[in-house]
């Protein structure tokens, strides 16, 4: 499947889980949602680095795939920093823009995932109590992104068709 096929069924993917209007954001309020989205992604790396998977009084393999998937994590909170430190703040790239929306959907599903497999220990159930309020902000970050993702590959496609003309 070639990149501008994928890219179409990302697309209409994105359309079928956020139905309402897409509305791309005009270049002052995409810098003030980035900067406000950098600042949150410091705080959850700060949060999510505060899991002590040795404290977690489970087995070794389980352990390890904690581990891991706290390291998709902060992986996921790295890329998107260096989305916006690299540029994006000056100049909107669609392409940085789906990165966007993937990072936040991966950090999403992966803290799931964490919680999911925790035991219900006292340090566990205390550090899992503040994923549900965490995945509410990282969703309040995701819906406006896929509707300016999809407002703007809409945008394009309208320059396209009346280049093509």
């Amino acid at each position: 499947m070639c990149r501008t096929q994928a890219f179409a069924i990302y697309l209409l993917l994105l359309l079928a889980a956020f139905p309402c209007p897409a509305q791309m954001m005009d270049a002052r309020e995409y810098r003030e949602f980035l900067k406000r989205l950098d600042a949150s992604a410091i705080g959850w790396r700060e949060q999510i680095a505060t899991l002590n998977v040795e404290q977690l009084n489970v087995s070794f393999s389980l352990g390890k795939t904690i581990e891991g998937e706290k390291g998709v994590c902060l992986r996921n909170l790295k890329v998107v920093h260096d989305i916006i430190a690299s540029g994006q703040l000056s100049k909107d790239r669609l392409s940085d823009d789906v990165r966007l929306t993937e990072s936040l959907a991966d950090l999403s599903s992966m803290l799931g995932d964490i919680v999911g497999s925790i035991p219900a220990n006292a340090q566990a159930v205390h550090w899992a109590a503040t994923i549900p309020s965490l995945d509410r902000e990282i969703a309040s970050y995701r819906s406006p992104l896929v509707k300016h993702v999809v407002a703007y590959a809409d945008l394009l496609q309208e320059k396209a068709a009346k280049c093509s003309r």
